[in-house]
């Protein structure tokens, strides 16, 4: 393992949140390395395809990347773009019941993402 992907690895153990590359390349930046972009992504590709990662579309215009944990769901602030992780257990069963109701209209889910906008504490001020 080199070191540009030890450091990847640790911008992701020490994240609360998802990151993009433009939030990975900072974190590099401090770290001492200045890789390039296509090899970041690349990186990054490779740890989707071995599952350590995930790729999840929040908004339209960026992506982000997390570890791969237990299924849930994300709220973005549409000011500063902050991304937080909404648990399981927040959501009260309410994701189950909307797909519940889907099966009775012959509708069969295989996945979701929920995604919640709206203004962080911090742009409310």
């Amino acid at each position: 393992m080199t070191l540009l992907q030890r450091e990847i690895r640790a911008a992701f153990q020490s994240s609360s949140e998802p990151l993009s590359v433009p939030a990975l390349m900072e974190y590099l930046t401090r770290q001492g390395l200045k890789p390039h972009k296509t090899t970041l992504y690349r990186n990054l590709e490779r740890m989707v395809a071995d599952s350590e990662i995930e790729e999840i579309l929040i908004d339209a215009h960026q992506v982000y990347y997390e570890l791969k944990v237990a299924h849930h769901h994300h709220a973005l602030c549409r000011i500063c773009k902050k991304v937080m992780c909404i648990t399981q257990d927040m959501c009260d069963g309410s994701v189950a019941h909307l797909e519940s109701a889907l099966k009775s209209s012959n509708f069969r889910p295989t996945g979701h993402h929920v995604v919640l906008y709206g203004e962080c504490g911090s742009c409310q001020s």
